[in-house]
């Protein structure tokens, strides 16, 4: 019988990036780091005394510290918008960021520093 340890998804990920490969040396000149932002939860909750709204997640390849912006939408609008907290990968690789409002809403990340490095968006429902 094999037992099962529980792992966190970020552990999960740095183990894999930590992992010595026969091509752990080979580097493509000018590719850019890697990098996977996901958000893994999101949801209502009250922020501030007022209702809100959050989203957490991982940000594997990225180092403490990192920042990322949020992009925010809400309905009626046809465009992204960028939030004002700029949520910060911690030790683990995991990030969290609220807002107050009771609106439905949009949300996704990108690296601060890498427009490109997206992550996965999710909507949340008005109140």
């Amino acid at each position: 019988v094999v037992q099962a340890t529980p792992i966190s998804l970020s552990d999960f990920y740095s183990s894999i990036l930590q992992t010595p490969t026969p091509y752990a040396d080979f580097v493509l000149a000018g590719a850019p780091a890697q990098c996977a932002i996901t958000i893994a939860d999101a949801g209502r909750r009250t922020v501030s005394g007022k209702p809100g709204v959050y989203a957490a997640g991982t940000a594997i390849g990225l180092p403490t510290g990192e920042a990322l912006t949020v992009w925010v939408r809400f309905p009626g609008q046809t465009s992204y918008t960028e939030g004002t907290a700029k949520p910060q990968v911690d030790s683990l690789g995991e990030f969290e960021w609220a807002r107050k409002t009771g609106k439905k809403t949009y949300v996704y990340f990108t690296r601060a520093s890498d427009p490109n490095c997206k992550s996965n968006t999710v909507i949340i429902p008005a109140n």
